[in-house]
């Protein structure tokens, strides 16, 4: 158990606690169905923290833009570059 929630703790009371965990998900759990297509709910469920997503009945301007920031999110650093570019006619003219 490499979870935050587990620091410090015995590794065998963190997994019988992890499977409290998840016998409480499962009370309230609820399929949207097994493929696209089988229901009528907007979802959009990422596999592996984003490695694969699958869009279901995504439509209009702000859900497109849901998911594309969510598409878009790393949970990884990385380096961002950032740069100006260098003078132009625009410039030098005011």
């Amino acid at each position: 158990m490499f979870s935050p929630d587990y620091v410090g703790h015995d590794p065998e009371e963190a997994v019988m606690d992890f499977k409290k965990r998840i016998a409480n998900y499962e009370k309230a759990y609820e399929s949207l169905g097994r493929h696209p297509g089988e229901n009528e709910f907007s979802y959009l469920q990422t596999i592996d923290a984003g490695r694969r997503l699958v869009l279901n009945e995504i439509t209009g301007f702000i859900q497109g833009k849901i998911v594309s920031y969510l598409m878009n999110t790393h949970i990884m650093p990385r380096t961002i570059y950032l740069s100006r570019h260098g003078e132009s006619k625009w410039n030098v003219t005011g």
